[in-house]
């Protein structure tokens, strides 16, 4: 089950690539990639929900899960909202800041929340590498998001454009940061093997939120962008990690009946 869903998402994202590079129409690409990243993200929470009832109501994984569920949920309640907004303004550009920003935003909560139980579960130290890692690395996502958000938040003209721009600015460096942080305390168990994965997805997803800002800057991004890609399988290497959660924590209770 596990490979057959690594192949399923390597199945949806592969046209993603292929259009941008055949030079396919551009609406045929745009609303395959949405779709896609509504596709992805929503599977991706339902497997990290199913992952969650793998445990005990008092796991602390049964957290983890559920929180990181529930963030990639609302990341992609975000991008319904913004394909929803074209439909119904004559094919108008979904204006900034709108609904759809508050679920892209609000997915920070909830991944984080997740980030600190599961260090919280694993119960060990963060080695001094692991901590100078993820400052340097904040430090330098933070750099690029001043350089890339700066301007937009100097022509602000309300109050919640200010907010949500500032909150975009701190939002993919705190998430990187943190990602550095468990990943340094990982290790090749079983128990953790899944978290590579998780780790690797939120790698992809801020690759694709800064390429995406960037290409957004120079006025020269369109959905089906390549780049589109990194959240598509960014969703799909957290989906296929809580699956194989799932399966090890079966397998582990079926082991544990026979003892």
């Amino acid at each position: 089950m596990v490979w057959a869903a690594a192949f399923f998402w390597i199945l949806i994202s592969a046209p993603v690539v292929f259009f941008a590079l055949t030079g396919v129409d551009q609406s045929i690409r745009a609303g395959y990639s949405i779709i896609s990243q509504i596709i992805s993200p929503v599977l991706a929470a339902s497997l990290c929900y199913w992952a969650a009832s793998a445990f005990l109501d008092s796991s602390i994984m049964r957290k983890v899960w559920r929180l990181l569920g529930s963030g990639v949920l609302l990341w992609g309640v975000g991008a319904i909202l913004y394909s929803v907004y074209p439909l119904f303004n004559d094919g108008q550009e979904t204006p900034y800041p709108w609904y759809s920003d508050y679920g892209y935003l609000l997915m920070y909560i909830p991944c984080l929340l997740a980030f600190i139980y599961f260090k919280q579960h694993l119960n060990r130290r963060i080695p001094n590498w692991g901590i100078l890692m993820a400052v340097a690395v904040f430090c330098m996502a933070f750099v690029l998001a001043i350089y890339f958000y700066i301007e937009k938040l100097v022509q602000s003209d309300s109050v919640a454009t200010y907010i949500v721009t500032l909150l975009y600015m701190f939002g993919d460096p705190i998430l990187l940061g943190s990602v550095v942080l468990i990943a340094s305390t990982l290790t090749r168990t079983a128990e953790v093997r899944a978290w590579w994965l998780v780790s690797v997805g939120f790698l992809l997803f801020y690759i694709a939120n800064v390429m995406y800002t960037y290409l957004v800057l120079v006025g020269s991004y369109m959905s089906g962008n390549v780049v589109d890609i990194g959240w598509v399988l960014g969703f799909g290497l957290i989906g296929v990690a809580a699956l194989i959660t799932k399966t090890a924590q079966k397998n582990d209770l079926v082991k544990k009946s026979y003892v």
